[in-house]
């Protein structure tokens, strides 16, 4: 997952994988949630973006990458580097699409009316990197992968991929225990809010 936290927090459509396939979504109709088109991978479509959008099409992708997410933690099979690393690797591209809007959206049209989004959203983007963090099956699987013996047989960058996988989830709390996860949940939220409203007064001032 290329982006597991937003807003604070590191956040990616489940394709096809070893173990299936994707949760099935309906083509999104919010432009911030489209498939990018044009030249090199694809530009985001802010001609046809309101601020209106980005709520909805924040939860949605939220939502979407909530239901990838127990996909892979809840899979049946042994962990492996494909069916959990590449599978993570594939997870959240439409929240990474709406984060990446969202986010180039603030540091150059930030608006009062903009702004009223970002003080609902961003603590919620955080809070849902720390649950993804914080996912105990997630990391297990992830930590399966990271001490199993099939590392030995990855590439070096497969393995750095795994490694990097294990020392985030390690550094955002997934080995502490469930009180000290709440406390770094509630801090990663505080430190979300007070981010955007930096950015904020910055551009105010």
């Amino acid at each position: 997952m290329s982006r597991i936290l937003l807003a604070g927090a590191s956040a990616l459509v489940l394709a096809a994988v070893s173990f299936g396939s994707a949760p099935a979504f309906a083509q999104p109709s919010n432009p911030v949630l489209a498939p990018w088109t044009g030249m090199h991978g694809g530009y985001p479509p802010f001609d046809n973006v309101k601020v209106a959008d980005f709520k909805p099409a924040l939860e949605t992708a939220i939502t979407e990458n909530r239901a990838e997410i127990a996909a892979i933690a809840n899979n049946p099979a042994p962990p492996t580097f494909q069916n959990t690393i590449v599978a993570l690797e594939k997870a959240g591209l439409t929240l990474s699409r709406a984060g990446s809007i969202y986010g180039i959206w603030g540091s150059n049209l930030s608006t009062p009316e903009y702004q009223k989004v970002q003080d609902e959203m961003d603590p919620k983007l955080a809070a849902f990197g720390d649950e993804v963090t914080q996912n105990p099956k997630l990391f297990a699987r992830i930590e399966a992968v990271y001490n199993s013996p099939e590392k030995a047989t990855l590439t070096p960058e497969e393995q750095r991929l795994t490694w990097l996988y294990w020392n985030n989830f390690i550094h955002g709390g997934a080995k502490l225990d469930p009180k000290a996860k709440a406390r770094v949940a509630q801090i990663n939220q505080r430190l979300a809010t007070l981010f955007g409203k930096f950015g904020q007064n910055l551009q105010a001032d």
